[in-house]
């Protein structure tokens, strides 16, 4: 660490942690106790700073409301004692030709959350529960924070390690939108609802630009969004269960960017079995931005 990089700690803030980079604020974790049920309750990050205090995330917009911060969302979960699946996103499914407001929504329910509070690292164990409240899925997760050096400007990154175990009697497929039969509508997976001042920003592919229609279902390692003054990338781990991913992304009046996994496949998990998934975000300020 050098004189660039101020110390991470993780502070509790009543519900919320909070995660500062020095004196700024770039992080608080919330655990989605008080999310709508609609909004299919789940742990979020928002709002998400740069180092000079940039909010790059949305929270709850008029659009879609069930869309907040940084989470893990899957929209189309199915098993085959649940003839509606499991909705894992929030808002309405698409099922038969449409989208469709569905008992389907399920929660994840945060039985434990730890930090040491001087440690950048919070652990968190979950429970993934359909709208009756049966568990399916067991998650531990951890998130670590750390600074990121180097030119053009520095910032800061986010490990995201989860590990999802099946504990329903079942198969447990993971898919999308897509895969329930709506074209290029794959979300799922890790998602994050960008800030408004990303709108029209620059897109890029493995660090190559693209057009942001090309990069839409487009599958590579990372994608980047440049816009408003900040640099945002997210890469998902080489050894992930499905790699190179599948990306969505959108910069147009909703911005938006999800390392779809279940964009044009099912994934699927057998009774007991585990699979982990690692990705990484990096947030800076753009040293060519406004």
């Amino acid at each position: 660490m050098n004189a660039q990089s101020p110390p991470i700690r993780v502070d509790r803030d009543g519900e919320t942690l909070v995660v500062r980079a020095g004196d700024v604020r770039i992080a608080v974790i919330d655990t989605g106790e008080r999310m709508p049920g609609g909004d299919a309750p789940r742990p979020f990050l928002h709002p998400l700073s740069t180092l000079s205090g940039r909010v790059v995330s949305d929270d709850g917009p008029t659009d879609h409301p069930w869309h907040h911060g940084l989470s893990l969302a899957i929209a189309n979960v199915t098993l085959a004692s649940e003839p509606q699946g499991a909705n894992f996103w929030g808002g309405p499914t698409f099922a038969d030709g449409q989208y469709r407001t569905l008992d389907n929504l399920g929660s994840q329910v945060v039985r434990e959350i730890r930090s040491d509070g001087g440690d950048a690292a919070v652990s968190l164990l979950l429970d993934w529960r359909s709208a009756a409240g049966r568990p399916l899925l067991e998650e531990t997760r951890v998130l670590r924070f750390a600074c990121a050096d180097g030119a053009p400007e520095p910032g800061w990154t986010l490990e995201w390690r989860s590990a999802l175990q099946n504990v329903a009697d079942e198969p447990i497929g993971f898919g999308s939108p897509t895969t329930a039969g709506r074209p290029a509508a794959g979300y799922g997976g890790l998602f994050l609802r960008a800030a408004p001042s990303l709108h029209d920003a620059e897109v890029l592919l493995d660090g190559h630009p693209v057009p942001v229609e090309k990069a839409m279902g487009s599958r590579g390692n990372a994608m980047t969004l440049r816009g408003g003054g900040a640099v945002l990338t997210m890469t998902a781990a080489a050894d992930n269960p499905v790699s190179p991913t599948t990306w969505f992304v959108r910069t147009g009046e909703s911005v938006m960017l999800c390392d779809a996994p279940f964009f044009d496949d099912v994934f699927e998990l057998t009774p007991g079995e585990s699979a982990t998934w690692v990705w990484r975000l990096d947030v800076r300020d753009d040293a060519d931005g406004t």
